[in-house]
């Protein structure tokens, strides 16, 4: 038996760590994984058991660096570099990926350092990706940041991570400073690294874990639980991740597993898998005060509360429902999720910008292969879909959350299933629409009523 999990990332962030599918979560920036089901297994359920479980990372060797060394830089006066060749400079290590929203959105920030400290300062981003995949993204977006190459993650494998951007520090005699999300490395920091003074950064909260074991270490549930509920707060240093079990026999249709979810989502999810760009959410709600626990095995309370310093709708929860029938799934997460929060939703029919989907080369788009073992993929991400028995609709689906980020529309009366591999660039949107047209489709823009999931204190 395998699981669908739907990482949506802190890591992606182009609305943020998974593919919705109709029945599944409707939300940019999902990377799905399937993974072995466990044994069968009838455990305690342990609140935040994983926050013992899994430490902080930090370097193996946090002394001198100045050995380290990249061995591809694109766009730099070298080819390579070795730390000791930068001895004097502050260097930032920043890892990141063209798929990554929140990487990008830090680009910016990391310019106006360099900018501003020219000759003391140096940063060099790495990604996983190939150079050629690089060089585009900087032929739309040149930069005279570094843009290093680290394809075999050997670099990663000194300083891990889990979710990106993750940025190292080194300051200028080689010597590591900190571990930490890039807002954290401010002007201010870096001068007083170059005047010799000493920083104390908050170390990036990121754990290194298998998402298999994440699931099965929080929520363990035998074969035979047939209705159960539970919610605590967030697993600090996880990503978010929701998992609708779709490839296993047991619970496939009637559980639903969600990791670090804030409160839009889970509501979105609730009522059908609604999008972002189909929900208006004005919530601010109060925090929750029910206790809940497992219904199938002994187990000590747990009561779900929100971060420290943040406002419940701001708060992430981590949650797992159990039912003995899909059609009670949604409608039960609903409920539950009602019992504990003070938020009302209905739906509203708005008019709005929607893309629509149509077939405009019939030849070409008949060169798309069908699929014919009857087996379903899932595999989408920002920028690539490589899914197998895949509909238009769920096409559709993908785009709008993956794509063009508005509601989209599937005119192409089209029923077939088909195995789908589909890639273009997001930091060139026109690459979108000329990879749609070589499949024989097209995404034109419309206004057209479209069903909206509102969200406000009740």
């Amino acid at each position: 038996m395998k699981k669908h999990i739907l990482l949506l990332g802190l890591l992606l962030a182009f609305a943020a760590t998974a593919i919705p599918s109709p029945a599944s979560l409707a939300i940019p920036v999902p990377i799905p994984l399937a993974i072995p089901s466990p044994a069968p297994a009838d455990l305690a359920y342990l609140s935040g058991r994983l926050a013992a479980l899994f430490g902080p990372v930090f370097p193996a060797d946090t002394g001198s660096l100045t050995d380290l060394s990249v061995p591809l830089i694109l766009n730099a006066p070298v080819r390579s570099i070795h730390l000791k060749d930068l001895k004097g400079k502050v260097v930032m290590l920043d890892f990141w990926g063209t798929f990554c929203g929140a990487c990008i959105e830090a680009m910016p920030h990391l310019q106006h350092l360099q900018d501003s400290f020219p000759g003391q300062l140096q940063i060099i981003t790495l990604s996983e990706e190939t150079p050629t995949r690089i060089a585009q993204f900087l032929k739309v977006k040149p930069s005279n940041l570094w843009f290093g190459i680290d394809t075999n993650g050997a670099i990663r494998n000194l300083f891990p991570y889990q979710i990106i951007p993750h940025d190292i520090l080194i300051g200028p005699d080689g010597q590591f400073i900190a571990a930490t999300n890039p807002e954290a490395i401010t002007s201010l920091v870096i001068d007083s690294l170059l005047q010799g003074l000493a920083v104390h950064l908050p170390p990036k909260e990121d754990r290194i874990m298998d998402p298999e074991k994440l699931i099965n270490e929080t929520f363990v549930a035998a074969d035979t639980v047939q209705s159960r509920f539970l919610i605590q707060g967030e697993i600090k240093g996880a990503g978010s991740m929701s998992s609708t079990w779709l490839m296993d026999s047991v619970f496939k249709g009637r559980r639903i597993t969600c990791i670090n979810l804030n409160l839009g989502l889970l509501y979105m999810l609730a009522n059908g898998g609604y999008s972002f760009s189909r929900t208006i959410d004005s919530t601010a709600v109060a925090a929750p005060t029910a206790t809940v626990a497992p219904t199938d095995v002994a187990a000590p309370t747990a009561t779900a509360k929100p971060a420290t310093g943040r406002s419940a709708a701001q708060a992430r929860y981590t949650l797992d429902l159990i039912v003995p029938h899909p059609q009670d799934l949604l409608p039960t997460l609903l409920e539950r999720l009602s019992e504990r929060f003070d938020v009302q939703a209905r739906i509203v029919p708005m008019e709005k910008d929607a893309y629509v989907l149509k077939i405009i080369d019939q030849d070409k788009f008949n060169a798309i292969p069908r699929n014919q073992d009857g087996k379903k993929t899932y595999s989408v991400m920002h920028g690539e879909v490589n899914q197998k028995n895949m509909t238009m609709k769920d096409f559709a689906q993908v785009m709008e959350d993956y794509g063009v980020g508005k509601p989209t529309i599937d005119e192409t009366h089209n029923l077939e299933r088909l195995d789908i591999q589909f890639s273009w660039r997001p930091e060139d949107p026109s690459s979108l629409f000329e990879s749609l047209q070589a499949l024989g489709l097209s995404l034109t823009k419309e206004r057209r009523i479209i069903p909206v999931l509102v969200l406000y204190k009740g």
